[in-house]
């Protein structure tokens, strides 16, 4: 597996050549714009809504949701967030969870217990320093580390596997997103009283084998008209997995 890195040095270069523009013309971003885009958000609440799912899942879901460019304009905007002291305590944590994902064990650790881990040293890390501690920026910097990992995945292959991430292609979700967003899809699925998920499923199913002919198949609304009627047309004795099977299928070889 290759190395990890503090921050991608990709990445890093270009927040340093952001940070400098910003500076020079007379701008704030690193402390003002980027930390308004930080939400604020119920703790206690969030760190509930973690709880029982593995850490890997986390990076699984930012893996699927976001390309490798938008990950890293990510990175850059929550590292911007940051004041000086907050990015010095944060990078050091980056740095421990970093050499933590060399231990494959580590991934299947609880999400909640990761979240609590983080934000306690990075809590006691702003203390040593006598800094105002604000609750959004535990947030911020539970969620840069995820992204950092699901970064580095995004251009490795290889990290994927270790992780233990079964996932769509990158960026994959994003274009299923795109495509039901069409009004004539759209129109489809409400003739025949088909719910979005139907289509999600069934192109989240051939996004997990790398499938991306059946993505353009589905831009023809004809094509997925046809989807459709072979799914709801299949003999009642067909279980739901031969019903998907076989409407993957025509999805990808029977377009007209």
């Amino acid at each position: 597996m290759s190395g990890w890195v503090r921050l991608n040095k990709e990445v890093s270069n270009e927040f340093d050549r952001i940070l400098s523009s910003s500076k020079i013309l007379g701008g704030y971003m690193e402390e003002n714009f980027a930390r308004n885009q930080v939400r604020d958000i119920n703790l206690v609440e969030f760190k509930k809504g973690l709880r029982g799912r593995e850490y890997r899942h986390l990076v699984e879901i930012q893996l699927q949701a976001l390309d490798s460019e938008t990950l890293k304009r990510a990175i850059i905007m929550s590292t911007s967030a940051f004041t000086s002291d907050e990015r010095a305590v944060a990078e050091k944590i980056i740095d421990e969870y970093n050499q933590l994902g060399y231990k494959k064990e580590f991934w299947n650790s609880d999400c909640s217990e990761i979240f609590l881990s983080i934000t306690t040293a990075f809590e006691s890390g702003l203390l040593e320093k006598k800094c105002v501690i604000e609750e959004k920026m535990k947030f911020n910097l539970f969620n840069l580390v995820a992204l950092n990992f699901a970064f580095m995945a995004s251009e490795q292959k290889s990290l994927q596997e270790f992780i233990g991430i079964d996932s769509i292609p990158t960026g994959y979700v994003n274009k299923i997103q795109v495509l039901l967003q069409k009004t004539e899809i759209n129109q489809v699925l409400s003739k025949y009283k088909i719910s979005q998920g139907f289509i999600q499923d069934l192109l989240e199913r051939m996004g997990r084998v790398g499938n991306d002919r059946a993505i353009e198949n589905a831009k023809n609304p004809s094509n997925i008209e046809e989807v459709i009627k072979i799914y709801i047309n299949s003999p009642k004795n067909w279980g739901e997995d031969k019903k998907f099977i076989t409407a993957c299928n025509f999805l990808e070889y029977g377009m007209k």
